[in-house]
């Protein structure tokens, strides 16, 4: 039977994984890992049960039959991992007794369409789970369910900046909510997050474009000076803005038939939450003609870059005033 990766890790206790055959496939590596780990900590949480690793491909496939035959002096249930397998193993699954072992099966190298993945999704017993990046919403629940075993709270903006930016591939998301752990601290700030991720910039970039549309220009110089530090800030910020404009483009076609409270709720990112009237803002002085305006500074300002990035904040600084000019 077929199961969704997520799913499988939200209803684990549900499923019943002793004496059965599990295939874990899909191109997300490290849920698969995950999953794995699960499966087996259930059955050697103790010093009796042990997992027994079988390379399919570099053994003969009678050794199989043997090792899910054989018995333990200690324990009476085989956990049974078995690695680079291929269809050849339906053959062997469909002519054992697999009573008093479980097998997972790693898939990392199984197609879609092949004679084992098919076999395990439409079988009535087995199971066949399958591993794709995270979905959003899923992201969102391990994130608050790790928050809320944690002694450290998020103000709001950083709560949002963490689901809206740490990464959808499992262990890369584990690996960035340890680091919040080890900021032990009773309320993290969004400012305190940024500098724990590597990315932290994108935040000083992201509130650099709200400058750039909305404030007076000695203060667009100002905020200029501190974000741009180099010209890969340069292309970063340029990058930032082409995001927003897409943005802009959208709302730009809508806003006639929508409310701007909609408009900005579905979407301004939520870690930017702070500049929802900033953004209405924008949103109620841009139009199409703008965005053009605006889409050729990019591309002058890229050009510019190209024959002198040394002068990068000057010539970052004057593609920030004349944006700023555009929507007065």
């Amino acid at each position: 039977m077929k199961v969704n990766g997520e799913i499988f890790l939200k209803r684990f206790s549900q499923y019943k994984i002793k004496e059965t055959a599990i295939l874990i496939s899909g191109n997300e590596l490290s849920l698969i890992a995950k999953i794995e780990s699960l499966i087996i900590k259930e059955f050697t949480n103790n010093a009796v049960n042990k997992e027994m690793v079988f390379d399919f491909k570099n053994n003969k496939k009678n050794n199989l039959i043997d090792l899910i035959n054989s018995k333990s002096l200690f324990s009476d249930h085989n956990i049974i991992k078995i690695i680079n397998c291929d269809d050849s193993l339906v053959k062997n699954l469909e002519n054992i007794n697999i009573d008093n072992n479980t097998l997972i099966i790693n898939g990392e190298n199984v197609k879609n369409n092949s004679k084992i993945k098919k076999y395990f999704d439409l079988h009535k017993k087995f199971y066949s789970i399958v591993c794709y990046k995270l979905t959003n919403r899923f992201k969102k629940e391990l994130i608050d369910k790790f928050i809320s075993e944690q002694k450290s709270k998020l103000t709001k903006d950083a709560y949002w900046f963490l689901v809206e930016n740490l990464s959808n591939e499992y262990q890369l998301l584990e690996n960035e909510l340890n680091k919040v752990i080890s900021y032990n601290k009773k309320t993290i700030s969004i400012n305190e997050i940024k500098k724990l991720f590597t990315n932290y910039n994108q935040i000083q970039l992201d509130e650099l474009f709200f400058h750039c549309f909305i404030s007076r220009n000695d203060i667009i110089l100002k905020n200029s000076n501190r974000a741009i530090n180099s010209s890969v800030d340069a292309y970063s910020f340029l990058q930032t803005v082409k995001k927003f404009i897409k943005i802009l483009t959208i709302t730009s076609e809508q806003k006639a038939e929508k409310n701007l409270g909609i408009l900005v709720d579905n979407y301004l990112p939520k870690y930017l939450f702070k500049q929802r009237d900033n953004f209405t803002t924008i949103i109620n002085k841009v139009d199409i003609n703008k965005i053009t305006i605006i889409n050729n500074l990019i591309l002058k300002t890229e050009l510019f870059l190209r024959r002198s990035n040394v002068n990068y904040l000057i010539i970052i600084q004057r593609f920030m005033l004349n944006c700023s000019k555009t929507l007065r």
